[in-house]
């Protein structure tokens, strides 16, 4: 999980908007898009974030990814957009549950990012 943090003033503080990004790609991505809007932006970096990326940042990266998804992967995915972490509930449901139903449902999901995503959920729920 990276993000983007940027100096934007005379303090020569590093500060950033709490927006996370699933690879240093995206991230870089954002940051030149954020710069070359913001002119008060002098200096920029994308830095890696220790431990797991949120659960609805994960989501938001799969929608973005699967543009028809599985009928029965729709509503854990939606579940998922509101999760933060594998600790959390959706209603009477445990993340954990809404994550393995969701990769039980994404079996046609294929691709690079699929294959990542899906290792990353199954790592997060502490599955092999």
């Amino acid at each position: 999980m990276f993000k983007v943090e940027v100096i934007a003033d005379s303090s020569g503080n590093w500060v950033g908007n709490g927006l996370t990004f699933g690879d240093h790609k995206s991230a870089e991505a954002y940051a030149c898009d954020l710069h070359a809007r913001w002119t008060a932006v002098t200096q920029w970096r994308v830095v890696e974030v220790p431990g797991n990326r949120p659960l609805s940042a994960i989501a938001r990266e799969i929608r973005k990814d699967w543009k028809k998804p599985y009928f029965g992967a729709v509503p854990y995915l939606a579940a998922m957009s509101s999760l933060n972490a594998i600790g959390d509930n959706y209603g009477a449901d445990s993340a954990k549950s809404v994550v393995l139903y969701f990769l039980a449902n994404a079996s046609t999901w294929r691709g690079d990012t699929a294959k990542r995503v899906k290792s990353e959920l199954k790592t997060i729920a502490g599955v092999k």
